[in-house]
């Protein structure tokens, strides 16, 4: 199974969803011709020969432009129909993705994606994750209110004169922190235990999808 991140100098995701296309449609192949094939067996397979190599190395090219994440979660939405066949006995022809990723227990991808970046910055808060280059990166406002009551958010959002660069890994992980902890007010991202905050990010997510990833 080939195992090479295809990233170019502009960082595009062509070459990686053809190499999924491929995958899928040997996981579809697979289960279809060998009807001992169960469910269980059906999602080990998406997860391990499918998923994990649209999610590998997913902080640095992780696209922020719509039709490229829609074209990713195109390949979980096909599985998604094609294991809910498997378990129900017929094809969901009408349901709408959140109801599939609701019944058959996953995530989309996107959602996934955001969380280990925001996961990521974490680590290098807590110092779990060394890597001083990244972490001079992240600026603190301490303490909240400390100009004329004026209100900042926790986080300094670094100035970006680029769309590319403010899509960067690094800022839309500290603007995904300023929300969260703005829209939930006992998040303390320093304190709180990892199953805590985890589920907090997760809530939050699972909350602001992209409208066009709920069809």
């Amino acid at each position: 199974m080939p195992r090479e991140v295809f990233i170019g100098h502009t960082l595009t995701t062509k070459h990686r969803i053809r190499l999924m296309l491929k995958l899928f449609r040997i996981v579809c192949g697979q289960s279809s011709l060998d009807n001992n094939i169960t469910p269980k067996a059906t999602r080990l397979l998406f997860n391990s020969l499918v998923r994990s190599k649209l999610e590998y190395n997913a902080i640095v090219w992780n696209p922020h432009e719509a039709n490229y994440s829609l074209i990713i979660e195109k390949v979980q939405k096909a599985i998604l129909r094609f294991l809910y066949k498997k378990e129900y006995g017929y094809y969901p022809y009408l349901y709408p993705t959140p109801f599939l990723l609701g019944m058959l227990g996953y995530n989309s991808l996107e959602l996934r994606r955001n969380f280990s970046l925001i996961r990521f910055v974490l680590q290098l808060l807590r110092g779990n994750t060394s890597c001083p280059l990244l972490l001079e990166q992240l600026g603190l406002y301490v303490p909240n209110n400390y100009v004329r009551g004026r209100y900042h958010h926790l986080m300094v959002v670094p100035p970006a004169h680029t769309i590319r660069f403010r899509m960067a890994p690094i800022p839309r992980a500290i603007r995904f922190l300023n929300e969260i902890v703005a829209a939930v007010p006992e998040c303390d991202i320093f304190h709180l235990g990892e199953r805590r905050l985890s589920d907090i990010i997760l809530t939050y997510l699972s909350g602001n999808l992209r409208s066009s990833l709920l069809s």
